[in-house]
C-alpha cells in the first residue's frame, strides 16, 4: 500500500516537470526569429548575393576538413555600390523590442572605398532609428526594416568580432527583414551565428 501511495504522489511532479519542459522548449523555439542561422542548409531562407563558405582561423577560405574552419556566409564587396544579405521573418506577436547578435570577420584583402560620394551619412558607430535606407561611413552594419533600424559595427578585421544591438519601441509589425550590409570596396566580409530575438 505504501509503495502505491508514493508512486501516486510522484505522478503530479512528473507531469508538472514535463509540462514545464514543454513550455520552456516552446518559448526557446519561438524566441529565435531567424532560420538556418548556421548555414547548414546552404542559403536556404537567405537572400542577396552571399555565398556559404568555410573560413579558417587566419581569415582565409578553406574546406570543412581544415582545422578550426567554420561555416560562414560571405558577402563580397563591389566596386561602386553597397551589398547585403538578408532574411525576412514573421513577427506575428508584434514585438516592440528586437535584439540582434552576429559575428563578423573581414578577409585579408578587405578594404572599403575611400570615395566619399558612395556614403550617405556620417555614422561610424551606434544604434539608430531612421527614415530611409542609408550607407553609413562604416565597414559593416545591420539594418532592420520596416522602420529602418540600424546598428553600426566596429572596424572589421581578420578576427571574429561580435556586434550586438537592441531596439526598444520598434514599430510593432507582423513581418520584418534583417539586412547584413557592407559598403562599396574590395575583398569580403563573413558573418556567422546571426540571432534575432524579441
Amino acid at each position: 500500500m505504501a509503495d502505491r501511495r508514493i508512486t501516486a504522489l510522484r505522478r503530479p511532479w512528473s507531469l508538472s516537470l514535463g509540462l514545464m519542459l514543454a513550455i520552456v522548449g516552446s518559448r526557446a523555439t519561438h524566441a529565435e526569429l531567424l532560420k538556418n542561422t548556421d548555414f547548414g542548409s546552404g542559403k536556404s531562407h537567405w537572400k542577396g548575393g552571399g555565398q556559404v563558405v568555410f573560413v579558417k582561423p587566419d581569415g582565409t577560405e578553406g574546406a570543412a576538413s581544415d582545422p578550426g574552419a567554420v561555416r560562414a556566409l560571405r558577402i563580397s564587396l563591389k566596386n561602386k555600390e553597397p551589398q547585403s544579405v538578408y532574411q525576412e521573418f514573421p513577427t506575428k506577436d508584434r514585438p516592440k523590442t528586437l535584439k540582434v547578435t552576429v559575428q563578423y570577420m573581414a578577409s585579408p584583402n578587405f578594404k572599403r572605398t575611400e570615395d566619399e560620394s558612395l556614403y550617405s551619412i556620417s555614422w561610424t558607430s551606434g544604434t539608430y532609428f531612421w527614415s530611409a535606407v542609408v550607407v553609413p561611413h562604416a565597414d559593416f552594419w545591420v539594418r532592420v526594416s520596416p522602420g529602418w533600424l540600424y546598428r553600426i559595427g566596429g572596424q572589421a578585421s581578420a578576427t571574429w568580432q561580435t556586434l550586438q544591438g537592441v531596439w526598444n519601441d520598434a514599430l510593432p509589425v507582423e513581418e520584418r527583414a534583417i539586412h547584413f550590409c557592407v559598403p562599396a570596396g574590395e575583398g569580403s566580409l563573413y558573418i556567422k551565428d546571426p540571432v534575432v530575438t524579441p
